[in-house]
């Protein structure tokens, strides 16, 4: 089985309210790599609260499913994306 080859890609993550952003560049294995990932880099680069639970909002404003990889997610190639803090029920 051959190896997937990595590509380049771009992909800018910008925390909730839009005023910072980071951007992931380089040599990216889109098919193997997760959302998720990306999100979690991204809440520590960004300096975010990691007790909070982030999604990943496409240029579309759609929340993107976080196991999919960036193949998947369609965001193999030169994107922008932005974090939203996840609704979690009860608490208290």
């Amino acid at each position: 089985m051959a190896e997937a080859a990595a590509k380049a890609c771009s992909i800018t993550v910008m925390n909730p309210n839009r005023s910072k952003s980071v951007t992931f560049e380089g040599e990216i294995d889109s098919s193997r790599t997760l959302v998720s990932e990306i999100v979690k880099e991204a809440v520590h680069s960004l300096g975010l609260p990691t007790n909070v639970p982030y999604s990943a909002i496409d240029e579309k404003d759609q929340k993107v499913n976080a196991t999919d990889t960036l193949d998947e997610a369609g965001l193999s190639e030169q994107v922008t994306i932005s974090l939203a803090p996840e609704a979690v029920a009860g608490g208290g």
